[in-house]
């Protein structure tokens, strides 16, 4: 069995990789309370609550004047609900998130809790399993542990993964799946033994649980098997073919899960078609793909790094995937290629096709933050040590300056409360926060307007104790009550501002920059005396 080498061949690399270390654990952990708990973490927090949607739905958005503890039920360990609940809320409010991280972080907040830092530590965690599955995975395609050092220091101040390492989501999770059944993969490619194919069906189903967009990875390493074989079938070709196929009946029940509620995956992924697909801007997104790996300074899109990271971190890929091809066999550099293609293939030429726009959304890309960070190790290492002093320092140049475009970028998203990936929403709850911080006796007016269902449990998170909530499913249930400082609506649909215009004015309502808040300004007998 070849065993991996843990020396750093280079001496100056070693204090800088534990400089590099020392810092990506240092930027997971900073801050992971402070940030914003928004839209899709609440439904984490909901479905490790044991609690479905309808059901919440029922007993807070009644019309009725509630508190942060009425809201905060759902968000909490329920003793009478157990992880049987969990996969349930899943299956029938959430099945294109299969179950494997949300039963984990359910164990985990039995055992130490289910505040906001302690639901986002299980990410933390499993996103530092990274480092040494990166490690691995260099070691079984290159057996260079020189690649491998590289890797791990992209993977461990990568700006993408430490934010997604900060959130209460399975997208961790996924990076150490597509890590690990790569691994498995090509020890059983290598081996090619009962065991290491079993092991490897396993990691498999494990990735399945993980994320539905592993199975055209899966795909891949399939197409893998047979060009590598050359079509021929063989006792390689049969092996993969046995695992794959119990993977996939391992994974039957969940499958039946997506097939019986595919109309409530349809419902969740109405968002796709919310705007129209542009070129320019998709472009420019999937640029960010790229180059949010290593830069990332900036939440405005039309900020001039957001043009000139992804133009220049694209223009070295597409060099680096040439170079690796030249330079590699093709058993190397097939693997990487697929990894690469699998985004393209189920959000990318979807998009292009129906004029969707999942591929505006970063976490689909976790097979691209994979290998792309692998890839670049593999052409700077080898630049590194190949013959000419300048070609040398050139390329150390270029692996420094993309360790501190890293840092850097970490640092300033490790000051904000909602970094891009929370979007808009994550931003506007974190401002509509603080302006409802500053009342007195505020009440906050939401109905079920696009995502209020989730927005509104996220800014119960945030707001200070006295706020109350009014949360309602129609115009027609809202009475507004008197005796509060300060009256708020929270991204409230166009019939709800309409019927408030109609009682009280044109001019009754007040906007802010920057978020979905809104201050209603009623008469002086609703207010506080």
């Amino acid at each position: 069995m070849i065993l991996p080498r843990l020396f750093l061949p280079h001496l100056w690399l070693r204090p800088l990789v534990i400089v590099v270390l020392i810092l990506g654990m240092f930027f997971r952990f900073v801050n992971v309370d402070r940030k914003v708990f928004w839209h899709d973490e609440v439904h984490t927090a909901l479905r490790i609550s044991g609690y479905d949607t309808p059901q919440t739905k029922a007993q807070i958005f009644t019309g009725q004047v509630i508190d942060i503890a009425a809201i905060q039920k759902f968000q909490k360990i329920n003793p009478d609900k157990n992880v049987v609940n969990t996969i349930i809320s899943l299956a029938t409010d959430d099945p294109h998130h299969p179950p494997l991280y949300y039963v984990l972080t359910r164990i985990w907040a039995q055992l130490f809790g289910d505040s906001v830092a302690s639901l986002r530590i299980p990410s933390v965690i499993i996103s530092l399993l990274v480092l040494p599955l990166a490690y691995w995975f260099c070691w079984e395609l290159f057996h260079s542990s020189l690649v491998a050092w590289f890797a791990i220091s992209f993977f461990a101040i990568s700006p993408f993964q430490v934010i997604y390492a900060q959130e209460a989501r399975e997208y961790s999770l996924w990076i150490v799946m597509v890590l690990l059944v790569n691994i498995a993969f090509l020890r059983a490619n290598r081996l090619n033994n009962i065991s290491s194919w079993v092991v490897y069906s396993l990691s498999l189903t494990a990735s399945y649980y993980t994320a539905i967009f592993a199975i055209p990875v899966a795909i891949g390493q399939g197409i893998y098997t047979l060009i590598q074989n050359k079509f021929n079938p063989n006792r390689n070709i049969l092996n993969h073919f046995i695992a794959g196929l119990i993977s996939v009946l391992l994974f039957s029940p969940w499958l039946w899960v997506i097939i019986k509620y595919k109309d409530i995956i349809d419902k969740g992924n109405a968002w796709r078609n919310s705007r129209p697909f542009v070129w320019i801007s998709m472009i420019q997104l999937w640029g960010l793909n790229i180059s949010t790996n290593f830069a990332d300074i900036s939440l405005d899109i039309n900020h001039f790094s957001n043009y000139i990271f992804p133009l220049v971190f694209t223009l070295f890929l597409a060099y680096s995937i040439y170079f690796l091809i030249r330079n590699t066999e093709q058993k190397i550099w097939l693997l990487l290629i697929i990894l690469l293609i699998s985004p393209v293939v189920y959000v990318i030429i979807p998009d292009i096709i129906m004029g969707t726009v999942i591929s505006s959304v970063s976490r689909y890309f976790i097979p691209w933050y994979t290998a792309i960070p692998i890839i670049f190790a593999y052409v700077i290492s080898q630049k590194i040590i190949q013959n000419g002093v300048e070609n040398q320092r050139l390329y150390q140049t270029v692996f420094l300056g993309i360790i501190t475009s890293s840092i850097i970028s970490c640092a300033v998203a490790s000051q904000s409360d909602a970094w891009w990936n929370k979007g808009y929403l994550g931003s506007s709850i974190s401002l509509g926060a603080k302006i409802v911080n500053q009342s007195i006796k505020p009440l906050v007016i939401a109905d079920l307007n696009q995502a209020n269902f989730g927005d509104a449990i996220a800014l119960s998170h945030r707001v200070n104790s006295q706020t109350k909530f009014q949360l309602i499913t129609s115009p027609e249930m809202l009475t507004i009550p008197p005796g509060f400082s300060n009256i708020f609506l929270y991204n409230p649909a166009d019939n709800l501002i309409n019927k408030i215009k109609a009682k009280y004015g044109d001019q009754s309502i007040k906007t802010f920059e920057g978020t979905a808040l809104l201050e209603l300004d009623p008469p002086s007998g609703l207010m506080v005396k």
